[in-house]
């Protein structure tokens, strides 16, 4: 029954002030129309036994009514945008099969319930939803264009390895109702084959956590942000035969970023913009998420028209296959970053196998590795201000490519060799330590060999046999 069939007897002046018609149509669509006249709002409930709701016309005529039969969908529709409509879903107990959508007249949307679609899609384009109920749509993809803001954690999945490319998408931004004044922040869950944000998450209200996982995606599209922020852990998983991670924005988490792959070379990070990525003191890594057999981990720009910048303020960097170099087996031309910068407090470690930029590559931190490094930065500058340690690992720095000067403020390291490319390497700390015996410390690049400090002590020997010009100011002993 209608909503104009139950108002259907009362005075005149009551129906002109009739703006929503709700009506379920023979294929079990449920339509809920607004006509635009006047401020509205509608609180629709939906059970296996048919549907009930509660109206507030004009902001003062309150009225209700009910209709009996299987609700399999639901459309919610506005005539215009001359005033207000709001909308809330309050109860949907009733799988939705033939889908869910919101159209875009439709001002402020509220889902206070679960929704399960089935294989219905789910199309809120609304521009305001607030959310706090889980929404499953199974064999169909899921759409928000407009504003969404978390009313309480919440999971938005789909099904996975079915026929047709399944996704999630946010057009607009995502944030956390009440964050830092009562209930809230708020945590989000996405699973899908594809997952994309394009607006900012959290931007003005960090969300408690951020999890993703896409999986068994063939085409593998992946999965897109823009920027995300919470207060919590960010956690980006990829299946097996999923797509990339891309970043490409701001990033920033109090309780660390994590990216882990499934497949057999874990998960890539591809900068689609400059990107600036912020844990604090807490960790940041891209790794392979279940085995140890495969290093897997690794960051790239994505290497079409130029290269893209990254910056990462963290405790601790995991990168197990390498920074700026791509996958094995990968046909990406260009995988190297443009500048790449690591700020942080103390000591960072850097756990990674080698660092690959064309822009500079500047370590504010003193840096920790946790694996034999190398550090290639072609015509750009290598600066790590603070020194690098670690005196069970080498250190490589530049190759034969490499033109930009070398800065390094103070040096422990098990052995270190320098590339045969024409560049300046300058060693200025107060104390620079290889302690390899069995081989010497081999500066064989052909520009200058600057020498500052205390005390340079490398135990296996100096071989500087093609260096243009060397400066010493302080010790030197072998």
């Amino acid at each position: 029954m209608s909503l104009q069939e139950t108002l259907a007897h009362e005075p005149l002046e009551q129906r002109r002030l009739l703006a929503v018609d709700v009506a379920l149509d023979s294929s079990g669509v449920l339509t809920v129309n607004f006509d635009d006249a006047s401020h509205d709002l509608v609180d629709l409930q939906i059970n296996s036994t048919g549907y009930s709701y509660d109206a507030i016309i004009n902001g003062t005529v309150n009225t209700s009514g009910s209709g009996v039969g299987t609700v399999a969908g639901l459309s919610v529709t506005d005539d215009g945008a001359s005033n207000t409509s709001e909308f809330t879903l309050s109860d949907a107990s009733q799988a939705l099969s033939e889908g869910l959508s919101i159209s875009s007249e439709i001002d402020i949307a509220t889902i206070s319930s679960t929704v399960s679609t089935v294989n219905g899609a789910v199309v809120i384009d609304s521009p305001v939803l607030f959310l706090s109920g889980n929404i499953n749509s199974g064999a169909a993809s899921q759409t928000y264009s407009g504003a969404v803001t978390l009313a309480d954690d919440v999971t938005l999945a789909t099904s996975t390895g079915v026929a047709g490319d399944l996704e999630i998408r946010f057009k607009g931004t995502v944030e956390s109702q009440n964050s830092g004044e009562g209930p809230g922040p708020y945590s989000l869950t996405l699973e899908s084959e594809a997952i994309y944000a394009e607006g900012d998450i959290g931007g003005l209200s960090p969300l408690e956590s951020f999890s993703a996982y896409s999986v068994n995606d063939t085409a593998e599209r992946g999965q897109f942000y823009s920027s995300v922020h919470t207060d919590g852990l960010q956690s980006y998983k990829a299946g097996s035969s999923s797509g990339d991670v891309e970043f490409n924005g701001t990033y920033t988490a109090g309780g660390g970023i994590e990216l882990l792959g499934e497949g057999t070379f874990g998960v890539v990070l591809s900068l689609a913009g400059d990107t600036n990525i912020d844990v604090g003191t807490g960790a940041f890594s891209v790794q392979k998420g279940s085995s140890n057999t495969y290093p897997g981990g690794n960051i790239v720009s994505q290497g079409k028209s130029e290269s893209y910048d990254l910056t990462i303020t963290a405790g601790n960097i995991t990168v197990p296959a390498g920074v700026g170099v791509a996958s094995a087996g990968s046909s990406l031309s260009s995988p190297e970053l443009k500048d790449f910068t690591i700020n942080g407090i103390g000591t960072v470690g850097l756990n990674t196998p080698e660092v690959i930029t064309s822009g500079d590559f500047t370590a504010n931190p003193a840096i920790k590795i946790y694996q034999d490094t190398t550090l290639l930065s072609g015509d750009g500058e290598i600066n790590l201000s603070s020194g690098v340690n670690n005196g069970s690992k080498s250190l490589t720095l530049g190759d034969s490519a490499q033109t930009g000067s070398i800065f390094v403020g103070g040096l422990q390291v098990r052995h270190l060799e320098v590339g045969n490319g024409a560049f300046d390497v300058t060693l200025d700390g107060a104390m620079h330590l290889a302690t390899n015996l069995a081989e010497p410390t081999k500066f064989l690049n052909t520009g200058s060999l600057t020498l500052i400090g205390q005390g340079s002590s490398f135990f296996g020997g100096v071989e500087a046999l093609s260096v243009s010009q060397t400066n010493v100011a302080g010790c030197v002993s072998t």
